[in-house]
């Protein structure tokens, strides 16, 4: 049967804090090797101050909600990534109202990745952060990580939840440096 993968991301700004040449706008559709990509608004910044990252990450928060509620349809899973922790929200609110599965899938812990790298400290921004990050374990269908590691600490905290190993990979017979060309950067 397959799949028909959708994916749903913000308009290219990283690093340079600018939204690249080509891009911009509200929203932009495309379809590359059979996928779908839909970029929706991201507030393009550079700035590492805390009101700018938050202004950056909500701004895509919302417009990755309603881009998702007006334009993927008939969605059998939602496969959230993390961080950015906040995309949980995103991805809880369109599993509810497409009724579908949610998988929440951790590349990094967060808020624990951020208080070692000392982004946040102790305080109402990590006790907001720590309740998300329960929010998402404890209300998606299941949890997928990037490490091993990460399960495990998942696992030693919320015992009660469904997990799945899942970790980056990569087939070199597609994907090597020789392979490489401009329009493979592009995508």
């Amino acid at each position: 049967r397959g799949w028909q993968v959708t994916v749903l991301t913000g308009m290219p700004s990283y690093p340079r804090g600018k939204v690249f040449e080509g891009y911009g706008g509200l929203l932009r559709s495309d379809d590359i090797d059979g996928v779908r990509i839909i970029r929706s608004f991201v507030y393009p910044t550079q700035s590492a101050n805390l009101i700018p990252r938050l202004i950056n990450y909500f701004s895509f928060v919302i417009s990755s909600f309603f881009t998702g509620l007006l334009h993927i349809r008939n969605a059998d899973i939602i496969l959230t990534e993390s961080p950015p922790l906040f995309l949980g929200i995103t991805g809880y609110l369109l599993s509810k109202a497409k009724r579908t599965r949610w998988i929440f899938n951790v590349s990094d812990l967060w808020p624990e990745s951020a208080v070692r790298l000392g982004a946040i400290s102790e305080g109402w921004g990590l006790k907001i952060s720590q309740w998300l990050e329960r929010f998402c374990y404890q209300n998606a269908d299941f949890v997928s990580g990037q490490s091993k590691s990460i399960l495990e600490n998942i696992k030693d905290r919320f015992p009660e939840i469904s997990t799945y190993h899942l970790s980056n990979g990569v087939d070199t017979d597609i994907f090597s440096p020789e392979k490489f060309d401009k329009s493979t950067r592009q995508s």
